[in-house]
């Protein structure tokens, strides 16, 4: 990483040494970072699934086999690290920015995160 006025390594900063961090209360990895992100709230986060599996016929595009499988293990991997997971399937460009809309406007004070895949 290149240093600028506004952006340091901070693996080149002498005498700074690792911390032990704690993750979430609903989850604690005890991972030892030398920068960390916060991630002591009372929920993980949020996590929203987009399953595109058929498309609209004027994309000439054939459905997608398999992605239920994959987005049935992201579901269940999203639930195992205590995520909320909400599944949405076969979204349109304007549905999917419709719903990012939605999401950001909702309080996510309390959680640490959010993953949308």
């Amino acid at each position: 990483m290149e240093n600028t006025e506004n952006s340091v390594d901070s693996k080149s900063i002498k005498n700074l040494e690792p911390k032990v961090i704690h993750g979430s209360k609903s989850m604690d990895s005890g991972i030892s970072l030398d920068n960390s992100y916060k991630m002591d709230y009372p929920e993980m986060g949020l996590c929203i699934i987009i399953n595109n599996k058929n498309f609209h016929k004027s994309t000439g595009m054939a459905s997608r086999s398999g992605t239920d499988v994959d987005a049935a293990n992201l579901r269940e991997t999203f639930r195992n690290l205590k995520y909320e997971v909400r599944n949405k399937n076969d979204l349109t460009r304007e549905e999917i920015v419709e719903l990012m809309r939605d999401v950001a406007k909702e309080d996510h004070s309390k959680r640490s995160s959010f993953v949308c895949v």
